[in-house]
């Protein structure tokens, strides 16, 4: 009978060794990959969660606009503010009439609202940019070739020489910075169809160029959200350098952004023009990239009421 030496012994320790080494990698990966693939679920199911809350704030949205006559008194907004088991929900209705339009602004009125973040001459700069953009020729107000500012920014297209047909169409106009873009998005609109603006529905950027306020005037005013029903009233009463329009009360935004307790979030927008019989038309319905403007939201650390009882509420 042959005896085990020791170094016979030793190669056998070393190859169990070896070999129990590699399975407890193999294992610490499949237990590593397990728990990625568990928190991608995790995460897959939440913000299809956090999805699904903002959709159903769209839908609030769109009851309360069938419920109410007029749906948002206050400057042409309104806040909702609720809870869940899952989260919070908050739903903001904004009056298209009380923002600029696009197609049917002039070059000055869109000059004033720029002039709030920049100085005068390169907000009418851009302001003629945008009517460029819409405008059916091919010359700039200067009578230049509108192409040229578009090469020269090394963009492969030119300008569209036909009306916005969506607000986020400011990203595709030549000489538009960014930053002007983000500043513009909550304030213009491509469904106001008019000329001016209903003072009595617009928010605090719309009615200071409305109203000619300084942006000195403008920044103080964005500082104190304690004052804005005041700033507003002011605002109103100081009068307007352009024209004044009634809002027909058809055409609304409803921003609906949704925070879950796992810290997922989803923002909805919705374009919804109101029909007879407390009905509504959805023209619009993305995910939302425009910042949400919140002034009049509670604080979060504020009570909120849970979402069942809001349209009772409201009612």
């Amino acid at each position: 009978m042959r005896r085990t030496s020791s170094s016979d012994t030793g190669a056998s320790l070393v190859g169990v060794l070896i070999l129990l080494s590699l399975l407890s990698g193999l294992i610490a990966l499949f237990i590593t990959m397990s728990r990625e693939r568990i928190r991608s679920v995790f995460n897959k199911v939440q913000a299809a969660k956090a999805e699904s809350l903002s959709n159903a704030g769209v839908e609030m949205g769109r009851a309360l606009l069938g419920m109410r006559t007029d749906p948002t008194p206050a400057d042409g907004s309104m806040v909702l503010s609720c809870t869940t088991a899952e989260g919070r929900l908050t739903v903001f209705i904004e009056d298209e009439a009380g923002k600029v339009d696009l197609n049917a602004a002039p070059p000055s009125l869109l000059a004033a609202l720029l002039e709030l973040r920049y100085e005068v001459r390169s907000a009418e700069s851009m302001a003629e940019t945008i009517v460029d953009f819409r405008d059916a020729d091919t010359k700039t107000l200067n009578l230049g070739d509108e192409i040229d500012a578009y090469l020269a920014e090394g963009r492969d297209h030119g300008p569209k020489d036909q009306p916005f047909e969506r607000i986020d169409e400011l990203y595709q106009v030549a000489g538009l910075p960014v930053e002007a873009v983000r500043f513009l998005l909550p304030n213009v609109t491509v469904y106001a169809r008019r000329s001016g603006i209903d003072p009595n529905e617009a928010g605090l950027a719309v009615l200071s160029a409305w109203a000619g306020a300084s942006p000195a005037t403008f920044e103080e005013m964005a500082g104190a959200p304690e004052h804005r029903d005041r700033d507003l009233r002011f605002l109103r009463n100081t009068g307007g350098a352009f024209p004044s329009m009634r809002s027909p009360k058809s055409v609304y935004s409803i921003h609906a952004h949704a925070v879950l307790h796992s810290g997922s979030r989803h923002s909805r927008l919705a374009i919804v023009e109101r029909m007879p019989g407390g009905r509504s038309r959805i023209l619009e319905f993305d995910r939302s990239e425009t910042p949400l403007q919140l002034d009049a939201a509670p604080h979060p650390d504020d009570e909120f009421t849970p979402c069942r009882n809001v349209l009772a509420d409201l009612e």
